[in-house]
């Protein structure tokens, strides 16, 4: 066996014993070394230390700039609900300065068709409730017309079932064929047979007409159904044209109400309805300055 271990290890066909790793704290012993070094570097270079705190203090500035861009747009548009409150205030206050009569006609203009819009949807809305009043009572109408076509069938069938039950008891008396029975039962028999069936017959008849007038009845009705929905949904959709003229005549009194709250915010006429809202708009206008000034700086 030391012959055999000896031949293979000359010829090199024996591995080499496990070769030991870098211990696990000299990885770390390395890894701090390396750290140090990096911060002696950034401590020694001021050049770097520079362009770092200009980058980390641009990006700092750019935020600031942001929120404060965004905080004045905010308070911009403050003010302008603020111009349309007071022009609002002034309509309704009818005060008027030299250069706001056209805003005033156009404003008055927009008003009357409006309420003339109101008007004529209180009126559509009125004509859907009495359709959908109508509707309803036309309905319980319908149920009952059908609940009393029910009723009247319903005697028709309990004698059809009399009249199968009958026929069921002739057929057990009924002798067998070819069999000899009583004498003078078979003629009774028969007639009886042949009337149970003659009134079998016209039940069924009955029954049936009574069916068919019930499914044209329903056919009927649906068709109501149908015409009376189609109706109120036409009126459903006049009403919603109606609300869509209303918004967009609201709206377009809006440009107007700021636009009029613009110049009596520059003329500053004096009235007790109009004070406060000049106030808050003098706010306004000190937050927008002071944002306007925080941002110039940070350029």
């Amino acid at each position: 066996m030391a012959d055999e271990n000896a031949l293979l290890t000359s010829i090199g066909a024996v591995p080499d014993p496990a070769r030991e790793g870098l211990p696990y704290w000299t990885f770390w012993l390395l890894l701090c070394v390396i750290i140090l070094l990096v911060f002696f570097i950034f401590l020694r270079d001021k050049d770097l230390r520079r362009r770092l705190s200009a980058f980390l203090s641009g990006a700092k500035r750019r935020m600031m700039r942001l929120r404060l861009a965004a905080r004045l747009r905010r308070e911009k548009e403050k003010k302008a609900g603020l111009w349309k409150e007071l022009g609002r205030k002034a309509w309704c206050e009818d005060v008027r300065i030299e250069g706001t009569e056209e805003t005033f006609r156009n404003l008055t203009s927009l008003e009357e068709e409006r309420n003339r819009q109101q008007a004529e949807w209180q009126e559509v809305y009125g004509r859907i409730e009495a359709l959908e009043t109508a509707r309803d009572e036309a309905r319980k109408l319908r149920r009952a017309a059908l609940k009393a076509e029910e009723e009247a069938r319903r005697p028709l069938e309990e004698r059809m079932s009399e009249l199968l039950g009958r026929e069921k008891d002739l057929e057990k008396r009924r002798p067998p064929a070819g069999g000899d029975g009583p004498k003078g039962t078979d003629v009774p028999l028969a007639e009886e047979t042949a009337r149970v069936a003659a009134d079998i017959l016209a039940v069924k008849a009955e029954i049936e007409r009574f069916r068919e007038k019930a499914q044209e009845t329903h056919r009927a009705h649906d068709d109501a159904d149908r015409a009376e929905e189609r109706k109120l949904r036409e009126w459903e959709k006049k009403k919603e044209d109606i609300q869509d003229r209303i918004i967009d005549l609201k709206k377009g009194s809006e440009p107007l109400y700021e636009s009029l709250g613009r110049a009596l915010d520059e003329a500053r006429v004096e009235h007790k309805e109009l004070a406060l809202v000049y106030f808050q708009i003098d706010s306004v206008e000190r937050a927008i300055r002071d944002l306007q000034t925080r941002i110039e700086k940070l350029s």
